[in-house]
């Protein structure tokens, strides 16, 4: 798990998606009261389900492609760029980050969890996870683009 940190694009990925929440929750306390915010995170608990959901589907998707066809010689070709190895990695950390953000949102949607630390919680996995996923795609676009 901590090398995964040791990834570049991952790091970055955190550190601009710790900034991004810390700016909102200034942002939030200046402009909203905090039951306000935590009544409206938890009133989006099924729009946060079905994100996740679609997000981890698509990312399922591309890698059971990259795993079922790899004596495609399409295949053969990208996994000679450096990025190769990474993908795999970022590719999974990025799925069980949507699954905890899947299953933290259902466990708020049923137990009807209103905390406004529990609320900047599920915004900093939202956008740490949207980060991610935009990375995977960033990491796959280099790796085809050096051999296409």
């Amino acid at each position: 798990m901590r090398k995964i940190f040791k990834i570049d694009e991952v790091k970055s990925a955190l550190v601009i998606s710790i900034v991004l929440t810390l700016l909102l929750i200034v942002y939030i306390n200046m402009h909203c009261s905090e039951d306000v915010v935590a009544m409206h995170i938890a009133d989006n608990y099924g729009t946060f389900i079905s994100l996740s959901a679609t997000l981890l589907g698509f990312l399922i998707t591309a890698y059971t492609i990259l795993i079922a066809f790899p004596e495609n010689y399409k295949i053969a070709i990208l996994r000679q760029h450096k990025l190769y190895p990474i993908l795999y990695e970022v590719f999974h950390f990025t799925a069980m980050l949507l699954l905890a953000f899947l299953i933290t949102s259902i466990i708020g949607l049923v137990l009807g969890v209103s905390s406004i630390i529990f609320s900047y919680f599920m915004i900093l996995i939202l956008i740490f996870s949207l980060f991610l996923v935009f990375r995977v795609m960033w990491i796959l676009k280099q790796v085809t683009d050096s051999y296409t």
